[in-house]
């Protein structure tokens, strides 16, 4: 598990400022004193955005509102610079993480893909916005961790438990468990299925949300005719690989270019960092 999703380093500056104490926050130490410190899903980042910098500017002009543009921007330069004043207008709101207002989604007929399902919360939260939905798809490789998803969802009616791994094709991929940080890996020590999501889904699906720890690319390609075809809301993690920001807008539009982007940040680190893409009639 990466316990860095869980720090609140803006949150302790303003206490420490508050009270008239000096402080240096990890980050700084880190840059200018190269702790031995490694920051998951930070490796690589500034050699890609050296080789890629157009991508992330047209990435930026793409974005919908300002507060995506603001977003995309101070996440660049927090990365590139390690200074966390570049994160000061972050909250932590992973309690409201992937539904935004602009969703639109409404009480009634809505249909939902929760890709990286963990424990079937999201799930719960997307009933919650929408109490009369007409299906959820949850998919979520981990045995044990299905268990959970079905024993959380058990009240509840048109539920589709896909026990596998969302990739771009059918084989046995191999799982690391880690908490909430669960993820493929080559050295893992649980074999697991996986397919394409087109393989699940054959019916209309109005909302997609995918967190899946780096494999969210190969799960797109292999969701390609769903997106295609359905066009629906989709909601996908772009803080996993250094190229995320670029490449995943890059694929989703290489699919559809009726699309409208958007960037929200859930913590006050880097992570749990979401790009939008919603339907243009």
């Amino acid at each position: 598990m990466n316990c860095e999703k869980d720090w609140k380093p803006i949150t302790v500056r303003r206490i420490l400022d508050e009270a008239n104490i000096e402080n240096v926050d990890i980050y700084a130490f880190w840059k200018y004193y190269s702790l031995p410190i490694k920051f998951e899903f930070w490796e690589g980042f500034e050699k890609y955005y050296t080789e890629h910098q157009k991508g992330f500017d047209r990435v930026c002009e793409l974005l919908k509102d300002d507060l995506s543009k603001e977003t995309f921007r101070r996440l660049v330069d927090f990365r590139l610079n390690a200074d966390i004043s570049a994160m000061s207008i972050f909250t932590d709101k992973t309690d409201k993480q992937y539904f935004e207002d602009f969703l639109d989604l409404k009480e009634e007929g809505e249909s939902f893909a929760d890709i990286g399902s963990y424990d079937g919360k999201t799930s719960l939260d997307f009933i919650g916005h929408c109490p009369r939905f007409s299906k959820i798809w949850a998919f979520e490789p981990g045995p044990d961790l299905m268990e959970k998803v079905q024993r959380n969802l058990s009240n509840y009616q048109n539920i589709i438990y896909c026990p596998v791994a969302a990739s771009n094709k059918k084989e046995t991929l191999y799982f690391e468990y880690g908490g909430i940080g669960s993820k493929l890996t080559d050295d893992g020590d649980v074999a697991v299925q996986a397919d394409k999501i087109d393989e699940f889904i054959k019916e209309k699906v109005t909302f997609m949300k995918m967190d899946i720890e780096g494999a969210e690319s190969m799960a797109i390609e292999g969701a390609k005719q769903t997106i295609l075809k359905y066009h629906p809301r989709l909601a996908i993690c772009v803080y996993h690989r250094p190229g995320d920001y670029v490449d995943i807008p890059t694929q989703i539009l290489s699919i559809r270019d009726d699309y409208d982007l958007y960037l929200r940040q859930y913590t006050e680190v880097p992570y749990e960092t979401v790009m939008f893409f919603m339907p243009r009639d």
